[in-house]
């Protein structure tokens, strides 16, 4: 009898330890950011809904490391989308109809756009990691965060060394806007393209009028309209002159001839095929580029000065940065894959696809060619995206119709700066 008993006791005792192991948890988003092993039985058929507008190197990042979440927590799916242009008049609605993803790219509108609807992450393990450069510009005037940063931009012009080469242009050298005309014209004369443009999105105009602001209207202490666009007192007459650089260029034959319906994948493949030299866009672009031309060499530059007192710049601040709605019915979930996003090597997977540098002061990545670019501009002053602090929730819109018109041959005067003033009084008074 003895033995049976024996058996017993020991199916009794494996069962039960069979059951212990059943009913623990590791949902706690801390452990989840140790360890992508976070398998539970209480993970079953949860999918995460993450919306971005991220371009396709940077998407296919982002995917690679859901994967290995996935791989690790069979019972979790995350299905991840970018949305393009119409990212942000998607959010929109989605806002409107309180029915958002369960995470999503915050694109710099973590405060003013976004925290209503995310969910708080002061008290989560990795918020003490984060740069303090970064701080300011993520966080409110209580000090709350709502997202989770991942890189830190840090940009401006992108060139073409070996176009600039055949030019016989250094790109050392480029500082004022005249630099920059002339090195255009070197390059026209070569029968390339000066500056590429993927018009087909009208982000692109957007970006090169958020951008050439800050060196219009805030680089230069002359010109400095930072407290007038604050408290809205901004004299808009004065947004001709920025509109004129992208007429300029445009009358002057340094735009791509289909810049109007261009995408920004075949300006990409240009500029890789050596055909373009200079891109105002952010450095991701040269990743895309790369992967028509592993031998493309390329870099970054300031922004062009455009005063007589201005000074050299780079933008920069928060690019990919991730947030939780708080009212997710997954939201426990998606706080443990928003810590599973940063450990070192997912963060830094997704700021190397961007070209940026990683968001936690203790990562570091290899930047490849583009390392002399960031030492060599490591002093110069970042200024955060013109739009993000100087104009109203709603612009970036504008900004884009605007770039389109006046690329189309819509009048300074009397579309552009009316829309932008119009456009600024109206959304200014909504959020105030």
């Amino acid at each position: 009898m003895k033995k049976p008993l024996v058996m017993l006791s020991s199916i009794m005792l494996a069962f039960t330890v069979m059951l212990a192991g059943c009913g623990s948890s590791t949902n706690n988003a801390g452990d989840a950011g140790n360890s992508a092993n976070t398998t539970t039985s209480e993970k079953k058929n949860i999918t995460l809904d993450f919306m971005t507008n991220s371009a396709d190197q940077v998407l296919e990042a982002y995917k690679e490391v859901a994967k290995k979440y996935e791989d690790a927590n069979p019972g979790v799916k995350i299905t991840i989308t970018s949305q393009g242009k119409d990212y942000e008049s998607l959010m929109k609605a989605k806002m409107a109809a309180n029915d958002l993803p369960d995470l999503w790219m915050t694109h710099g509108w973590s405060v003013a756009r976004y925290s209503p609807y995310l969910e708080k992450l002061n008290e989560q393990a990795w918020a003490g990691k984060i740069a303090p450069t970064l701080l300011p510009t993520i966080t409110n005037s209580d000090g709350e965060l709502y997202v989770l940063p991942l890189d830190i931009d840090k940009g401006a012009v992108v060139v073409n060394e070996t176009v600039l080469k055949e030019a016989g242009v250094d790109s050392a050298s480029l500082v004022t806007w005249n630099d920059f005309l002339e090195a255009f014209e070197k390059v026209k004369n070569i029968g390339k393209t000066p500056v590429g443009m993927g018009g087909k999105d009208p982000r692109v105009f957007a970006q090169f009028l958020d951008i050439m602001s800050t060196q219009m209207y805030i680089a230069s202490p002359s010109n400095d309209d930072s407290a007038k666009l604050l408290d809205g007192t901004f004299d808009w007459s004065k947004w001709s002159e920025v509109s004129q650089l992208l007429v300029d260029l445009k009358d002057m034959g340094y735009l791509n001839k289909d810049v109007t319906t261009a995408s920004g994948d075949s300006i990409n493949e240009l500029f890789a095929q050596d055909q373009v030299g200079f891109m105002f866009q952010t450095n991701s672009v040269i990743r895309s580029a790369v992967s028509y031309n592993p031998d493309l060499q390329a870099g970054f530059v300031p922004l062009p000065v455009v005063r007589d007192d201005g000074r050299q710049v780079l933008v920069g601040g928060e690019r990919n940065a991730v947030g939780v709605w708080k009212d997710s019915k997954n939201k426990e979930e998606a706080l443990a894959y928003l810590s599973f996003m940063s450990q070192e090597e997912n963060m830094t997977l997704i700021a190397q696809a961007q070209g940026n540098t990683p968001a936690f002061s203790d990562y570091s990545i290899d930047f490849g060619m583009l390392t002399p670019y960031f030492e060599r501009t490591k002093d110069i002053e970042i200024q955060p995206y013109f739009d993000r602090v100087y104009l109203p929730n709603g612009m970036w819109s504008t900004l884009q119709t605007v770039g389109s018109g006046l690329v189309s041959g819509g009048s300074i005067e009397g579309a552009a700066v009316k829309l932008m003033n119009d456009d600024f009084d109206r959304l200014f008074n909504v959020a105030k």
